[in-house]
Order: C-alpha cells, then sequence, then structure tokens
C-alpha cells in the first residue's frame, strides 16, 4: 500500500476522532453541565479544557523534527488519543472528565499538528498540500456530521455522551494500527527539513488561523445552545445545528479541493472570510427558525475552505515546524474565544455570543494573501 495513502488513512481517523470530539461537546455540552452542576454560561470550559491541552502537547512536541520522528510521534499520539477517550467515557467526577479531555486534546492536536506538516512535507507543492489536507480534512466533517445524529437519537440506541466517547476510543485504537505499518524510507518527498523561520508570515498566519478556529468552534460549538435557550427551538432539532454545519462543511471542502486547480489561495481566503462575516451577522439578526438554519448552512459554506487554505501555505514559514506552530495556534483560538463568547450572554442577550465570529473572520480576510512554498 502506498505509504501517502496509509498516511491519509490514519489522518482521515484522526480527523473524524477530533470532529466527533468537539462536535459532541458541542451537541451535549448542556447535558454535561448539568450532570456536573456547571452554570450554562460556563460550560465554555469543556472547550477550553479540550483546547488547552490541544495547544499545551502540541507546543510539547515541537521539539520534534524530520519525517521518521514526526511518524514515530503520531502513532504514539494515537495511542494515547484512545486511551483518554476510554477514560472520558468512564469518568465518575469532573476533574476526573477534565482530565481526560486534556489529554484527548493533546493527543488529537498533536495527531492534526503532525499530520498535516508531514503532508505538507511528502507532496509535491503547495496545491498538492491544499488538496490532500482538503480531501483529509473532509473526514473531520464526517465525524461532526454523524455525531449529532448519534446522539439526537437518545435512548433508542442508549446514546449519551459517554457512549459517544467510549466508541471513539475504540475507533482510535484502529487508527493507530494504520500508523503503525506506515516507515519514513518509503515517502517521495521530505519538504523544508532544515530551512530558516521567515518570522512575519510565520506570526501573521498564526493569528489568522487562531481567529478562524475560534470562529469556527463559536459557531458549531455554541449554536445549538443559543437555539435552544435563546430561540425556543426544541433540543431535539437544535442539537442538530452542528451536523447541517458540517454538511455544509463537507460539501464546501471538496469543492474547494477543485477550486485550488483554478484560484489562488488569496482570493478563495477573502472570499470565504468575507462570506463568513455576512453570516455570523446572520446568526445574531434573524429570529424565525428557518432563517437560523439558513444562516448557520452559509456560515458552514463560507467557513469550509478556510482552515485547509491557511494550512497548506505553511511551508511559506520555510520550516516543517512551522506548519505545526500553525496549527497549534488555531488550538490557542478553539481555547479561548468560545470561552469569551460564552461571557457575553452575562452582560448582552444571550444570542449574541454568535456575534463574536464575526471580528474574528474579518481579521483572517486582512490577514489573508498569496504565497508560495519556498524552494
Amino acid at each position: 500500500m502506498n505509504e501517502r495513502f496509509k498516511l491519509a488513512g490514519f489522518t482521515a481517523v484522526g480527523m473524524l476522532i477530533l470532529a466527533s470530539v468537539m462536535t459532541g461537546l458541542s451537541a451535549s455540552l448542556l447535558d454535561i453541565a448539568s450532570e456536573f452542576a456547571i452554570a450554562p454560561s460556563r460550560a465554555g470550559i469543556l472547550y477550553t479544557l479540550h483546547f488547552s491541552g490541544f495547544l499545551g502537547l502540541i507546543l510539547v512536541s515541537l521539539a520534534v523534527h524530520g519525517l521518521p520522528a514526526r511518524l514515530r510521534l503520531v502513532v504514539f499520539a494515537a495511542w494515547l488519543y484512545a486511551v483518554a477517550l476510554f477514560l472520558a467515557g468512564a469518568s465518575s467526577g469532573f476533574l476526573f472528565l477534565a482530565v481526560a479531555l486534556v489529554f484527548a486534546g493533546g493527543a488529537g492536536g498533536v495527531v492534526e499538528a503532525h499530520t498535516a506538516t508531514l503532508m505538507v512535507m511528502t507532496t509535491k507543492d503547495e496545491s498538492e498540500a491544499g488538496r490532500l489536507i482538503s480531501l483529509t480534512q473532509a473526514f473531520f466533517a464526517v465525524g461532526a456530521l454523524l455525531t449529532p445524529v448519534y446522539l439526537a437519537m437518545g435512548s433508542a440506541v442508549a446514546a449519551s455522551w459517554r457512549s459517544l466517547f467510549l466508541i471513539l476510543g475504540g475507533v482510535g485504537v484502529v487508527g493507530a494500527l494504520i500508523g503503525v505499518t506506515m516507515r519514513a524510507r518509503r515517502f517521495q518527498f521530505a519538504h523544508t527539513e532544515a530551512g530558516t523561520f521567515r518570522w512575519k508570515p510565520l506570526v501573521k498566519v498564526s493569528i489568522a488561523i487562531a481567529c478562524y478556529v475560534g470562529a469556527e468552534v463559536t459557531i458549531f460549538g455554541w449554536a445549538p445552545t443559543v437555539m435552544e435557550l435563546y430561540h425556543g427551538i426544541p433540543a431535539s432539532r437544535a442539537r442538530l445545528a452542528p451536523t447541517l454545519f458540517w454538511i455544509g462543511m463537507l460539501g464546501g471542502r471538496l469543492v474547494i479541493a477543485s477550486l485550488t486547480r483554478r484560484h489562488t489561495a488569496e482570493r478563495l481566503l477573502r472570499v470565504s472570510a468575507i462570506l463568513g462575516v455576512a453570516a455570523a451577522v446572520m446568526l445574531v439578526v434573524v429570529t424565525t427558525e428557518p432563517l437560523l438554519w439558513l444562516a448557520v448552512a452559509l456560515s458552514s459554506l463560507a467557513c469550509a475552505g478556510i482552515w485547509p487554505l491557511i494550512v497548506a501555505t505553511s511551508g511559506e514559514t520555510g520550516h516543517e515546524t512551522g506548519t505545526t506552530i500553525i496549527v497549534a495556534a488555531g488550538g490557542l483560538g478553539a481555547a479561548v474565544f468560545p470561552y469569551l463568547a460564552g461571557l457575553i450572554s452575562e452582560v448582552l442577550p444571550g444570542h449574541f455570543i454568535l456575534l463574536m465570529a464575526a471580528p474574528l473572520l474579518l481579521a483572517v480576510f486582512f490577514l489573508s494573501r498569496s504565497s508560495g512554498r519556498p524552494a
């Protein structure tokens, strides 16, 4: 089996799990908060725990360089991921759950960051990297699409956030078994292993992805809670908001993968970001349920290509670790902005939570520019 195919399969499993954990937290936010006596406005702490681990373990892993070491690291992280998910599903108290979420987030972050780096390193050029990352990120959309449907089935299939984490732990074992078959010597390309950092593009792209991921998690993470608590939409329907969001993301990423052949990253990023700003504002100003669903769908289509396009251009930083740092910056955005968005409901009407996404996506618009991977 081709080594890049194995890497793509390993990455796809990791992205499916990461998305399932994130959307599982979103769809179960009030359930988990109620079980552990957390105020709804402070339930964003669950995202903070998960993405603090995401950011923290990625930063620790920055010492790892080169293709063979990165492959060993992602396989170790895959096993850690599976164990942390099993522990989260079996947690008997909030402290137990908090620790499990931190390690699950950290392991997922290492898998996402370093597989993205490996794909940038082992593809011929930026365009090919963009296509491969977009396609593997489509599996993120698959996990995010299926998880809320599973949880919405409730007692019919004994679905709960606990059973979800236990199932995902089993899927994580499958991913780890794929990972142990990969061998560094079988890859054809290995770019930017000994380059010099270009700090200006690194800082700019890192800020852009932090803003984007913060906006994305704010939208799909808080949408079910906002729709249920502040628009009176029944929980059984509101909790399907992440599913609609990720249907749009799945379709949008497949479209972006084809558009990269004809359009520059700058053009696609800017168009996507400005459409995202409009959709985020629409999420706040509309009041009827059909228009809310339309706003969720439009926001997903607008956001679909931003993450893979930003990461695909990370070769411009001049060093393999640049990609890893950029993905870590996304974790920082996810750890901070959704929690801050929740606090908005303590000073403004609750539906203004989703407005946090608008200025973040506007920042992405201004930070986006075309670039190429250094030779």
